[in-house]
């Protein structure tokens, strides 16, 4: 009887910690989504400014979340992220918003791509 309680109480809390990571990995994705939205529309209007302020926005929610994904994401994901914000830096440098908005698309991909895979499904097992 012992046993049984301990393997439920280990279960319960590999299920609990999957769901929070799941949870922590959809607001990456949703914030996300949302700045890379505002600046793909700063990009539209040529709005250096604006631009810049997203950029660092996005910036400030890697440096939050960055820590914790790092846990159980797999690196090279968490890696294409992080250059995908240099990308984006370098080009709001050199005020090149084509390329900027293809940057911010390609952080969006991969914020989405990040929850994607810890989705419990058939593809993410093999």
């Amino acid at each position: 009887m012992g046993r049984l309680i301990t393997i439920g109480i280990i279960l319960t809390a590999i299920l609990g910690l999957s769901l929070g990571g799941l949870n922590y990995a959809r607001g990456l994705r949703d914030e996300f989504e949302a700045e890379t939205l505002r600046g793909q529309a700063a990009c539209r209007q040529k709005d250096a400014a604006a631009l810049e302020k997203t950029a660092a926005e996005l910036q400030s929610l890697w440096e939050k979340r960055e820590g914790f994904l790092s846990f159980y994401v797999h690196h090279d994901d968490l890696d294409r992220l992080e250059m995908g914000l240099v990308s984006l830096s370098a080009h709001i440098e050199n005020e090149s918003f084509e390329n900027a908005f293809s940057a911010l698309e390609q952080l969006r991909f991969q914020a989405s791509h990040i929850y994607q895979r810890e989705l419990p499904g058939w593809n993410n097992l093999f």
